[in-house]
């Protein structure tokens, strides 16, 4: 709070002493201020030196500037995420490429072979994870991969044509028919 003359003669301070505390009082002020500018332009002047300074800041061991060394920190790091966005980016090819694969019927012991025959890296997926063009793996399977898928078939058995009297298979034959067999004789 600044002292006026107000304030100090509502404090019952007689005029004769109010002059010389508001000379004191300034000259405590300007003190401060000029501290505080001598200060503040030091620390500008070591603000506008930090060009200056970089320049002399070197590793010891590697005798880079600590800018080089986080330029080339920052650009391995970089690479190291590329690299793990890549290998995130083919490991969802792949698991999609090999859930088309069963779906086209190619046996879980197949399935290595036929991913390996095929140009993972061309391979484009949605925002689903789902195959966008197919015609090419389509090709494929037509083609070099064919020997890879199986089909099923089943063996039709015909149950009444086999059947001798009495609706029992033709050539079954009990063993309690042969050990009676056997003890008559």
């Amino acid at each position: 709070m600044p002292f006026s003359r107000e304030f100090l003669a509502g404090m019952n301070v007689p005029e004769a002493a109010i002059q010389p505390i508001i000379e004191a009082h300034m000259e405590s002020v300007n003190g401060v201020k000029s501290t505080w500018e001598t200060k503040y332009n030091a620390e500008k002047a070591k603000a506008d030196d930090i060009p200056a300074l970089e320049k002399d800041l070197k590793d010891e061991k590697t005798g880079k500037t600590y800018k080089e060394l986080y330029a080339a920190e920052k650009e391995a790091h970089d690479k190291l995420q590329s690299d793990i966005a890549g290998k995130a980016a083919k490991a969802a090819k792949e698991a999609a490429v090999k859930q088309y694969f069963t779906e086209k019927k190619i046996p879980a012991g197949n399935l290595n072979l036929a991913i390996r025959a095929t140009n993972i890296d061309a391979v484009e997926l949605d925002e689903a994870g789902k195959i966008k063009d197919s015609k090419a793996l389509d090709d494929l399977l037509a083609g070099d991969l064919k020997p890879l898928i199986t089909t099923e078939t089943k063996k039709v058995i015909d149950s009444g044509a086999h059947l001798g009297e009495g609706g029992k298979p033709a050539n079954t034959y009990s063993i309690r028919n042969s050990v009676a067999d056997h003890y008559n004789k």
